[in-house]
């Protein structure tokens, strides 16, 4: 891009620089169906990224989180979401000029604001999938943030008042305060007028070391249940329940659970963020304490399909009546050369047949029955 100043008539002259070059960044252009490596060689992300940027407003006194799309960079192989203190004047936008030095408090006759960084895409993900997050959370400890990898269905949130309900579907695979050494891992699964807090929800943590480390974040979600897990480790319930978020763990209905998080497109979302004031579950961020610059990276988000487990038809029924069988996970196949059907469960095998009707198998039983070739061995249908 070229710029050039020229007089308006000979009338005038023109002193000093008049001519301006720019080479303009080409942002990368591929799919992000199976998420983004950062490997590109442009500072900027890919172009199937929102950046998300709402740094031309003017934010009420109590919101902190400006989105700038200056604080998101590709850098070196990762994803880099900086955060940082401005002071501004009153009706004051936040710029480098208006960037606190080396983060001190602000003076009492300026706001104390943060831009930070979003970037998301859109909603091209449909459900079941898994996806994984390799991210180091920036280097200190402190109240008031969070870092996080997460998706969202396109339903509406209930904190919008024309809103009484929804089917809003929210996963999130990554999410780490900066108060905190462990993980934090949500299921959001539909919602009701009034507050965000309104959402039929499932918790999961896991203590570990955050700041300044590298780890894995990983969510599997296959149609009977959502799964975490933290550098392989599945992620255990912070409410005493089973480790898998399923419709019971959530008191929602089969029907209601997995229409919420299947039936709609999901996006993809990252993003650090300094919570408003007065925010109810996180730390507070503390105004009155130095608050040097933060960067937080991601290494790659990686997005993959996955099939539905979940079990219909005999087989089904039969699952239902005999709960013992545990977690479906893989889905129904077919068996044998007869028209046979078998599904696997966490503790034996479902297996149906037009002739023998529905049956299950487990342990030592299960064990020499497929070591005989199941349904296509000389044992035949069950």
């Amino acid at each position: 891009v070229v710029v050039e100043a020229k007089p308006v008539s000979d009338d005038y002259v023109l002193d000093g620089k008049q001519r301006w070059e720019h080479r303009m960044v080409d942002r990368p252009d591929s799919s992000l169906e199976q998420g983004d490596e950062f490997n590109d060689d442009a500072p900027l992300p890919n172009e199937g990224w929102n950046v998300y940027d709402n740094s031309y407003k003017i934010p009420p006194d109590a919101v902190n989180t400006i989105y700038a799309k200056e604080n998101v960079s590709v850098q070196d192989g990762n994803l880099e979401i900086r955060t940082v203190r401005h002071c501004l004047e009153p009706g004051q936008k936040p710029s480098s000029k208006t960037e606190s030095p080396g983060g001190a408090v602000c003076p009492e006759n300026k706001r104390t604001k943060y831009t930070s960084g979003r970037i998301q895409t859109d909603y091209i993900y449909d459900a079941p999938f898994e996806m994984e997050i390799r991210a180091r959370m920036s280097d200190e400890k402190i109240g008031g943030m969070h870092f996080a990898g997460w998706l969202h269905n396109n339903q509406p949130y209930c904190n919008d008042p024309s809103v009484d309900s929804s089917l809003i579907g929210e996963i999130d695979t990554m999410e780490v305060l900066t108060s905190r050494s462990y993980t934090t891992n949500t299921t959001h699964v539909t919602c009701t007028r009034g507050r965000w807090s309104n959402t039929k929800r499932d918790g999961h943590r896991l203590d570990a070391p955050i700041a300044g480390v590298w780890h894995t974040y990983r969510m599997t979600w296959d149609g009977y249940a959502v799964r975490y897990y933290f550098d392989g480790k599945l992620v255990p319930s912070d409410r005493g329940q089973t480790a898998e978020t399923t419709a019971k763990t959530v008191g929602l209905s089969t029907e209601k659970f997995r229409k919420a998080l299947l039936d709609f497109p999901f996006r993809a979302v990252i993003d650090s963020k300094v919570f408003p004031d007065g925010f109810g579950w996180g730390s507070p961020i503390n105004h009155d304490k130095p608050f040097p610059e933060r960067v937080d990276r991601v290494d790659y988000i990686r997005m993959k399909p996955l099939e539905d487990v979940y079990p219909y038809g005999a087989i089904g029924d039969y699952w239902e009546e005999n709960t013992w069988l545990g977690a479906p996970i893989s889905p129904e196949e077919d068996a044998g050369s007869r028209g046979g059907r078998k599904q696997v469960f966490d503790n034996g095998v479902v297996l149906w047949s037009p002739e023998t009707g529905t049956h299950e198998v487990h342990g030592a039983i299960a064990d020499a029955y497929r070591a005989s070739g199941g349904a296509d061995g000389v044992l035949g249908s069950l």
